[in-house]
């Protein structure tokens, strides 16, 4: 059906648009019903769970979703967020190695190459939100 296919769009449409909530109840059904790219509705997930500042949950699903995508952009945007929680723990040696995985699986995705070559040069610091 159509509006299966355009669930993980929707999802990313509405995470974009600043809804977690809404797109992590869409990821999770096409999840639960075996809709798209499973990588893909797990990236979104993990997209969620860095939205709410959950770090472990955040840093499981990207790990899920590498496992279970062969989507080279999901891959490589999950090694690079990967590897902003790793700076973010303080394991420099761990979040190198991700940057180093999204450039070999992202190479030729500009986006991905700038912000894992940035990751390569210095560890990632969150933005400040102001208060």
């Amino acid at each position: 059906r159509l509006e299966d296919r355009r669930m993980l769009v929707t999802a990313e449409k509405r995470l974009a648009a600043g809804d977690p909530k809404g797109a992590q109840e869409l990821a999770q059904q096409a999840l639960d019903r075996k809709i798209g790219d499973e990588g893909r509705a797990l990236f979104i997930l993990a997209q969620v769970a860095v939205a709410n500042k959950n770090r472990e949950g955040a840093a499981e699903n990207f790990q899920k979703a590498i496992q279970a995508t062969r989507d080279p952009k999901v891959l490589a945007w999950s090694h690079v967020y990967l590897g902003r929680i790793m700076d973010m723990k303080e394991q420099r040696d761990a979040a190198l190695n991700e940057y180093r995985a999204a450039l070999t699986v992202g190479a030729d995705l500009p986006e991905v190459k700038a912000a894992a070559e940035r990751g390569l040069q210095q560890a990632y610091e969150p933005p400040v939100r102001p208060q």
